[in-house]
């Protein structure tokens, strides 16, 4: 019908020199066959969708080590990428569910789905890989600084996420602006994409890492080591004294002995190592030295192919009194490794190999 008006308004205008008419509508922008313009949506869609896959693949490609083999690389790049696009695809879908729900026949605040709010689809997803890619790149950062896995979804999502939602309400106020527009159609439009860039930021910061930090944590359970904290010792004044820190891998009696002696205190209940233990076990220890006291709690012990990594946090409690040897004592089974990383507050403070 409005490709019809339009014919007979230039044909009107041929009987005047100096007017000439015209008119304009979405129909007419976007051609007559609505089915042709959605299918050329559908491929557009298609082929975007193509290219961030592969795009993702590039960026989300971990290189394989000796320790993180190409399987591993294999499966968490994927991993990360059908978690970005799963919730990008999730948030298109609310979009759409929304503008029926907003539309005719329901609380009718907008038109019926037009040319022009599909083309919303492929935005929502340009979109959303970038939130995606902010996300897990700060993520993996995080994670690569020896960081646990619950702290750094913490971390990223106080970072990243601050850095994300302003720019996400800067770019639905953008969109929203065409509310003013006297095309129906410009309004809806801004509407919708405005509502599906709210969704892929909900969804990205909340359903990306909660996937992401449960895979992950899953992960670190299989590597997790059983060990036991060993109290109720003294340091040796004669080992290692000048040393601000001090480091013991041993399975030996005796060289255990050289560095630590039996403390009894009234009441005592410290879990001492039992005689003999040392035949069927391993300690990992530390000692810190200084005018302080320190206060341990450790975190995990986990064994990636032989790499034993002991997790804890340090605090320390100021003394301008005296000077303290104070060790934490780990004991685990028996094992083949090939390093243990000392991981203090998040940091790697020794590799002993």
């Amino acid at each position: 019908m409005e490709v019809a008006l339009n014919k007979e308004l230039i044909q009107l205008s041929e009987d005047f020199e100096n007017v000439e008419l015209a008119g304009f509508s979405l129909s007419l922008l976007f051609g007559d066959e609505q089915d042709d313009f959605l299918q050329e949506v559908a491929q557009l869609f298609g082929a975007a969708f193509a290219i961030i896959f592969f795009v993702l693949a590039f960026i989300f490609f971990i290189k394989p080590t000796k320790t993180f083999g190409f399987f591993k690389s294999s499966r968490r790049t994927l991993a990360d990428i059908f978690n970005s696009l799963a919730a990008i695809l999730l948030a298109i879908l609310w979009m759409q569910g929304i503008g029926v729900v907003l539309g005719p026949g329901y609380l009718d605040i907008i038109g019926a789905p037009n040319q022009l709010s599909q083309i919303s689809t492929i935005i929502i997803l340009g979109l959303g890989v970038d939130y995606a890619i902010h996300f897990t790149g700060r993520y993996r950062e995080e994670l690569g600084l020896k960081n646990s896995v619950t702290q750094s979804a913490s971390t990223t999502l106080s970072s990243v996420g601050i850095a994300l939602t302003l720019a996400t309400l800067g770019t639905m106020v953008g969109f929203l602006t065409n509310i003013v527009s006297p095309l129906t159609q410009l309004q809806d439009f801004g509407i919708t994409t405005a509502l599906g860039i709210f969704y892929a930021f909900i969804l990205v910061m909340t359903l990306v890492p909660a996937i992401r930090t449960l895979l992950d944590k899953r992960s670190e359970k299989k590597n997790k080591i059983d060990f036991e904290i060993h109290s109720g010792y003294f340091v040796s004044n004669k080992f290692e004294p000048k040393n601000p820190q001090s480091f013991i891998i041993t399975s030996d009696q005796e060289c255990f002995d050289s560095a630590f002696g039996i403390a009894f205190v009234q009441g005592d209940k410290s879990n001492r190592l039992k005689e003999g233990s040392l035949k069927a076990k391993i300690v990992i220890s530390t000692i810190k030295r200084g005018s302080f006291f320190c206060d341990y709690d450790v975190v995990s012990l986990t064994n990636n192919r032989g790499e034993l990594e002991l997790r804890y946090n340090l605090k320390k409690r100021e003394s301008s009194t005296a000077e303290y040897s104070c060790p934490l004592i780990v004991s685990i089974p028996k094992i083949d490794y090939k390093s243990v990383k000392f991981i203090e507050n998040g940091k790697l403070i020794k590799n002993l190999k």
